[in-house]
C-alpha cells in the first residue's frame, strides 16, 4: 500500500467516526446550498505524554482512566512514536492490563492496518480506531498498541518509574504508565514503560443537555465553498461566542472570537481544500457543531 492510498484511508475511517458520532447526538439535513445542523452533545480533545523515545518493544500497554464527572470518554485514536514500515493493532480490555500481558483473554481488536507508513522517530503517526471505545465515567481500561508483521519496526516508549503511576492527565483523563510486550501478547513485559504519544477521544461537554433542549441550529451558505462562506446561528443570540475550526484530525486552524451577531463570516484564508468542522462555544458551553468544506 502506497502512502497516497494510506492517507486516502485514514481520512476515511478518521470520517467515518465522525460520522458515527455526529449520528448518535445530531440531527442534520442537507439543502441544495448549505447543511443545517442541531446541537451536538460531544466535543474532541487529546492529551499528550512525550515523545522522547529512549526505547522500545513491539507492542506498549498502558493503562487510561476516566475521571471525568460527566460521564464517558470516547478514545477514538492515537499518535504514537512509531519506526518503519509495519502492520498495527490496537486492543482494548476493560479493567487493568496487569496480569494479562501474555493473555488474550478479554481484549478486544478496535484497529487493525496491513500496512501502516510511520512518520520519522520523535513525531506523531496516527492510528485511529475503527470502533471507538467508550471508557464510562470512574472507569479504567487497558490498551496495547502493537506492530504485528515486521522485524524491524517498533513502537518507542520511555522508561518510566513505577507502572500504574499517573502519567499525564487533563483533569478528564488519566495516561498511566505501562509495559513493554512483545506480539503477540507473548515475552517477558518490560516494566516500566511509558507511551508516547497522543490519546484522541470526545466526551461530553458540562452543561451541554440544558442547551441540547433548546435546539440551536448552525447554518452554513454557500457549502461547500471556494473563498468565504456564511454561518447563520438560530435558536441562540451570540454574546462573546466563539467559533473554532479544526481539520479531519482535530487540529485547530482557525478561531474566531467575540461573536455577537447571529451571523459570523469565514474565509478560505491560508486553508488548503478539504474537509474541516467548527464548533460553537459560549465560553466552555458547546452550543452546536458542523461541517464545511472547501473546494
Amino acid at each position: 500500500m502506497n502512502i497516497q492510498i494510506y492517507e486516502a484511508m485514514k481520512k476515511l475511517i478518521c470520517l467515518s467516526i465522525f460520522a458515527y458520532l455526529l449520528a448518535t447526538s445530531v440531527a442534520f439535513a442537507k439543502s441544495a446550498n448549505a447543511l443545517v445542523f442541531l446541537v451536538d452533545s460531544t466535543a474532541c480533545d487529546s492529551l499528550q505524554t512525550t515523545f522522547t523515545g529512549g526505547n522500545s518493544q513491539k507492542g506498549n500497554m498502558f493503562d487510561v482512566s476516566n475521571i471525568y464527572s460527566n460521564g464517558g470518554i470516547t478514545v477514538r485514536g492515537f499518535d504514537v512514536n512509531l519506526t518503519g514500515t509495519c502492520g498495527f493493532d490496537i486492543f482494548y480490555r476493560p479493567g487493568s492490563y496487569v496480569n494479562f500481558e501474555n493473555s488474550s483473554v478479554g481484549w478486544i481488536q478496535v484497529a487493525h492496518y496491513d500496512t501502516l507508513h510511520a512518520h520519522a522517530a520523535g513525531t506523531a503517526t496516527p492510528v485511529l480506531l475503527t470502533n471507538p471505545v467508550t471508557i464510562p465515567a470512574s472507569t479504567t481500561y487497558a490498551f496495547y498498541l502493537t506492530t504485528n508483521n515486521s522485524t524491524t519496526a517498533n513502537v518507542k516508549y520511555t522508561v518510566g518509574t513505577s507502572a500504574g503511576s499517573p502519567l499525564a492527565t487533563d483533569g478528564k483523563i488519566f495516561i498511566l504508565e505501562g509495559c513493554g510486550i512483545k506480539y503477540p501478547f507473548s515475552g517477558t513485559p518490560y516494566t516500566p514503560r511509558d507511551f508516547n504519544g497522543r490519546l484522541l477521544y470526545c466526551y461530553t461537554p458540562v452543561g451541554i443537555d440544558e442547551l441540547a433542549s433548546s435546539k440551536i441550529t448552525t447554518t452554513v451558505a454557500p457549502n461547500p465553498f471556494q473563498s468565504d462562506a456564511m454561518v447563520s446561528i438560530q435558536g441562540y443570540t451570540p454574546h462573546n461566542s466563539t467559533l473554532i475550526i479544526t481539520d479531519i484530525l482535530g487540529n485547530r486552524v482557525n478561531e474566531l472570537k467575540n461573536i455577537n451577531t447571529p451571523q459570523v463570516s469565514i474565509d478560505k484564508g491560508k486553508l488548503s481544500n478539504g474537509m474541516y468542522y467548527y464548533q460553537l462555544l459560549n465560553g466552555s458551553q458547546l452550543l452546536s457543531t458542523g461541517k464545511i468544506i472547501i473546494e
